[in-house]
């Protein structure tokens, strides 16, 4: 099947359960988790799900402050702000902290969401090259080498700061 619109309806590569595992872990233990997923994790954007970025900025911002990160707390920061029903409630947060059943597991899960997060970025890259590709006017070469630029900048961008 390579026809090129059998793609266009497809989700891009993401892991929710592994988001959710990431997350859990926090709110689990979040002096022992939070920097350790924020030295994989340095943006939002590592996280498909929307509901899931909002709780990591969340995470991030109560962090900062320094504010105390529990469920209570989290909870009530995300009420605060208009965006606890948002998130999926009270329930949603329960599920998360209850989908792990400890921190033991979170550099796996982080390894995931940081691999889905690069995956989403190839596809963005190549579909941006795409369209460069079809308005392309003047020497191959050129575009060649754009192309080649762009790849190599990603794959450093992964390899010295995973994630971003």
């Amino acid at each position: 099947m390579n026809r090129p619109d059998a793609q266009t309806d497809r989700l891009p590569p993401h892991a929710p359960d592994m988001e959710q595992g990431v997350l859990g872990c926090v709110l689990l233990a979040p002096r022992d988790c939070l920097d350790q997923a924020r030295q994989k994790i340095r943006t939002d954007h590592a996280f498909y799900d929307e509901r899931h970025k909002c709780i990591w900025n969340t995470l991030c911002e109560m962090a900062d402050k320094p504010e105390p990160i529990d469920l209570l707390t989290v909870q009530q920061r995300l009420k605060d702000r208009g965006l606890l029903e948002q998130i999926g409630g009270i329930p949603y947060l329960n599920q998360l902290q209850d989908s792990v059943p400890s921190a033991a597991n979170l550099s796996y899960y982080l390894d995931s969401v940081a691999e889905k997060h690069l995956l989403r970025r190839f596809l963005a890259l190549f579909a941006e090259n795409t369209l460069k590709i079809y308005e392309f006017e003047g020497e191959v070469d050129q575009l060649t080498d754009q192309v080649s630029r762009d790849l190599f900048q990603l794959c450093e961008a992964h390899q010295t700061t995973p994630a971003r």
